[in-house]
Formats: C-alpha cells, sequence, structure tokens
C-alpha cells in the first residue's frame, strides 16, 4: 500500500484516539479530549486494531507509527467534527 493509501487506511478520528494512547491517555481522557463517550473511544481503538491487524492497543499504536499513519508532531481535532 503506498502512502496516500495507508492514511486512508484509518480515519482521522481512529488516528487521533492511537495519537492520544501513545501519548499514555487513558479511555476516559481520550473520550473527555474528544468530547465522545468512553465507549465511542472503545468504538474507535477496536475498529483501528481490526483495521492494522493488532492484538493490543500498544500494537496497534506501534504499527500505526511503523507504517506512517502516527507522528509525534500530529495535531488532534477538537472533537468538534466528525469522524
Amino acid at each position: 500500500m503506498d502512502g496516500e493509501n495507508q492514511q486512508e487506511l484509518l480515519t482521522k478520528r481512529e488516528r487521533d484516539v492511537l495519537l492520544l494512547i501513545a501519548r499514555g491517555k487513558s479511555s476516559k481522557e481520550i473520550a473527555r479530549r474528544l468530547k465522545i463517550s468512553v465507549g465511542g473511544t472503545n468504538f474507535h481503538v477496536l475498529n483501528a486494531m481490526k483495521k492494522l491487524g493488532a492484538t493490543t492497543r500498544a500494537h496497534a499504536v506501534a504499527d500505526a507509527i511503523f507504517r506512517g499513519l502516527l507522528s509525534a508532531n500530529m495535531e488532534i481535532s477538537s472533537g468538534d467534527d466528525t469522524p
């Protein structure tokens, strides 16, 4: 998969959630930051894990970084937009 298609693998919200996990945030903290429910947070995590073939949150974050889907300088959306 080329770089452009790799970026399309995950939604913006899935990338936001994984980035916050990479920054050590809990589901509750992520939900509060993105203005979504904890269930919504976990939904996005599980979708990202499935798409990446990951078995844990850490595995999903590592794989997303490896694929170039996450980087340290990425900005996180405010939560006011839809995924």
